[in-house]
């Protein structure tokens, strides 16, 4: 069983997806656009991309340290840990996955081969 130091120095495709409150921010601020450049710019400088609305994945994978110490630049926004005046969070979610291993494979399947068999758990 690895202890937390080798876990932190594990590397991989991690991925960084986050769910912004676009009503609580705009209830705040008047807009929400700034606020998401803000996450979306740290993101970027720290090597991450976007493969989806708001979800980044490192350009080269990272050790999970380097995600981590990403997501602590987010915390210190100064608006991050407020709510709107009606009590919703400006941030809803924040969260670390990891892209280590396809559970299967289908590239031979898609180019005419049979279809692999179904891996368990």
């Amino acid at each position: 069983m690895a202890n937390t130091h080798e876990v932190l120095l594990y590397r991989g495709n991690w991925i960084i997806q986050y769910d912004l409150g676009a009503t609580a921010l705009s209830a705040s601020f008047g807009s929400n656009a700034s606020k998401y450049r803000e996450i979306v710019s740290i993101l970027e400088a720290a090597g991450f991309v976007r493969i989806q609305c708001s979800i980044f994945r490192h350009r080269r994978g990272c050790l999970l340290q380097h995600a981590i110490n990403t997501v602590r630049l987010i915390r210190r926004l100064s608006w991050a840990r407020g709510t709107s005046p009606n009590g919703a969070p400006h941030i809803r979610s924040v969260i670390i996955s990891i892209q280590i291993m396809p559970y299967l494979d289908v590239t031979n399947f898609v180019r005419g081969g049979r279809l692999p068999n179904i891996p368990r758990f």
